[in-house]
């Protein structure tokens, strides 16, 4: 306990707490070295989307090497922002590799210092928002998407929505001109950031701000020519992908009715690398994480015990209402998650485009997160010695994110190899006009066809035309 009350301290000077969550949690990403991940393809991406830029394409639309050389046009149907950064560090001489994992570890900076001034500005105790900025940092599911995923639009997702949700907040507290203007600019880099995402915050977000916002005229108007703003800056992208959509052939890759997680896969299921499948023994963790679950534990007696005798405070107290909305994003969420929701998936058609129900481990992770600090602040408030004890059972409860989760292995930069298993021709070969001996058209099943195409084209329309006889 001695040693605990000796960090109560520290949190209420976030910057060694914030600056070590980053280290901690993205220290793979800062090594030279690789490791495998699930999604390689943002590699090529990354890549696709410099020679675009090469070629004069501003914005990219076009990938020219994708589809065995004929060209696939990417950056018109994908969320773009991503390979926009990640084509701008390859200026800078870095390897492919090397770009991912810039980019994974300034999302995951991002996470952490968004987390702590969303979760300060509501309850203005740096203590308690800097527990959810570490506990947020070393989230399972975000860890997941570093070094078993590698999900590279859900990391920088993650990193973005704790800026989006603050710069909201602050818009609800005092709608300015000012605050519109950087909210309606951060509606439009969710949008660009992860199709998925766009989908599943932006109503979220809304309702957050209704919530938060004093309910005048002018006020709604203002939070209007937010999202109308913000949609309007990033329209360049998602008009023209809603309007050519029809033209492209709707087959899922994937079955949502898979993967449903198991409910004791929520609480706990084994760190793994493999791939996620039907039952309840996937070869990856969906586990939401020990000290959330603590939070939400703790935060749900609060409010069955306490918070329903005090029903008119909540509805008038700022912090109760934030609570509130918190728990039932969280409990939708969880309710989105298991296999009893699959009428709404079959109901509505825009489901299926989340493609995973675990997927929403995302809204999960980052309200949880939120919530941690509201606790947090409830117990530092009133429950006197009690403090050192959570801090000490939360930071115990992170033991197993800092010992567990991390990469399969470590392993020399697979810039090239990555290059010519998913090009037929990879720019950074020896000799780019021959065809890899590693690619396989099958690493290319995540893109749809057109409507009017059977198959994809199996030879290049340069290269291999000019070889035969």
């Amino acid at each position: 306990m001695f040693l605990f009350s000796r960090i109560h301290p520290l949190l209420t000077k976030p910057s060694a707490v914030l600056l070590l969550t980053s280290i901690l949690t993205g220290w793979y990403l800062l090594l030279p070295v690789s490791f495998p991940v699930h999604d390689q393809m943002h590699t090529v991406r990354i890549l696709e989307a410099k020679q675009a830029l090469d070629a004069g394409q501003i914005p990219p639309r076009w990938a020219p090497g994708l589809s065995s050389g004929f060209g696939y046009p990417l950056f018109h149907f994908v969320y773009p922002l991503p390979y926009y950064l990640g084509a701008g560090l390859l200026y800078f001489n870095l390897s492919l590799e090397q770009a991912i994992h810039l980019l994974h570890f300034m999302a995951t900076v991002a996470a952490v210092y968004g987390m702590y001034f969303w979760a300060r500005k509501l309850t203005s105790s740096p203590a308690s928002a800097s527990l959810a900025a570490m506990v947020y940092g070393f989230a399972p599911y975000r860890l997941l998407n570093l070094y078993v995923r590698g999900a590279l639009g859900e990391s920088l997702l993650l990193g973005l929505l704790p800026w989006l949700f603050w710069a909201l907040t602050r818009f609800a507290f005092n709608p300015t001109l000012f605050n519109l203007a950087v909210s309606a600019s951060l509606v439009g880099v969710l949008v660009l950031t992860h199709n998925i995402g766009m989908l599943m915050f932006l109503p979220l977000a809304f309702i957050w701000t209704v919530i938060l916002l004093k309910p005048k005229v002018k006020n709604l108007a203002k939070l209007l020519a937010v999202f109308v703003w913000g949609l309007l800056a990033s329209v360049y992208f998602w008009l023209p992908a809603w309007q050519d959509k029809q033209l492209m052939a709707n087959d899922p890759i994937y079955n949502y009715q898979d993967h449903f997680p198991f409910i004791k896969q929520l609480l706990w299921s084994p760190w793994g690398y493999g791939a996620s499948h039907w039952g309840p023994n996937d070869d990856l963790s969906f586990q939401l994480g020990l000290p959330l679950w603590l939070g939400l534990l703790v935060g749900s007696i609060w409010w069955f015990t306490r918070g329903l005798k005090i029903k008119q405070k909540i509805i008038s107290s700022l912090s109760h209402r934030t609570w509130t909305v918190s728990l039932a994003f969280v409990a939708i969420s969880f309710y989105l998650m298991n296999i009893r929701s699959d009428w709404i998936w079959r109901a509505l058609p825009v489901m299926a485009y989340f493609q995973f129900p675990w997927r929403w481990l995302l809204v999960t992770t980052l309200f949880a997160s939120l919530l941690l600090a509201w606790v947090s602040k409830q117990i530092f408030s009133h429950a006197g010695k009690l403090t050192y004890f959570w801090i000490g059972l939360l930071s115990l409860s992170l033991l197993p994110s800092i010992l567990w989760f991390k990469p399969a292995r470590l392993e020399p930069d697979q810039s090239l190899a990555i290059c010519q298993r998913l090009l037929s021709h990879c720019p950074l070969s020896p000799d780019p006009t021959q065809t890899a001996t590693s690619y396989k058209l099958s690493n290319e099943t995540a893109l749809p066809l057109p409507k009017t195409v059977q198959q994809k084209p199996r030879f290049h329309p340069v290269t291999d035309l000019e070889a035969s006889p």
